[in-house]
């Protein structure tokens, strides 16, 4: 499971490469990384759906992690709230893999295995999330996480 550094250098990635960009698409993908027209129940459970892709259009303002809960604050509406998994990770389109001592994510391969979720920012930005929980969306007033 990673640690506290590994969920903060995630949330460095994010934050030096997102704030400022809007958010084009949300792609959900099965575990071999190809397009699936619903998200998958284990990460985001199908009646979520929709509150995911209502991210699109939006700003990312700020990245925040409390623990090894991320948050990403949109310049509006709501805010998705991610949590670790076993190997939860980030992993940014043609950047340089996390580095864990018990996997290897291949960089040539985009989105890596198991990515169940693809972010497409713009300036051809893409990043996706592996074993990542995607608890829930919440409105920014209620983002009371001060770190």
């Amino acid at each position: 499971m990673p640690e506290l550094p590994e969920a903060e250098r995630n949330r460095t990635l994010c934050e030096s490469n997102l704030v400022g960009k809007r958010l084009l698409q949300v792609i959900f993908t099965d575990k071999n990384g190809k397009p699936e027209t619903i998200a998958h129940g284990n990460v985001i459970h199908p009646s979520e759906h929709q509150k995911w892709k209502c991210l699109e259009g939006r700003t990312l303002v700020s990245v925040h992690r409390l623990a090894k809960v991320m948050y990403w604050k949109f310049d509006q509406g709501k805010s998705p709230l991610f949590t670790f998994g076993m190997s939860g990770s980030f992993h940014l389109q043609g950047s340089t893999a996390l580095d864990y001592k018990n996997f290897t994510i291949t960089e040539d391969i985009f989105p890596p295995k198991h990515s169940r979720i693809i972010f497409e920012f713009e300036n051809n930005i893409n990043i996706s999330c592996r074993y990542y929980f995607m608890k829930k969306t919440i409105p920014n007033s209620e983002l009371n996480i001060h770190v």
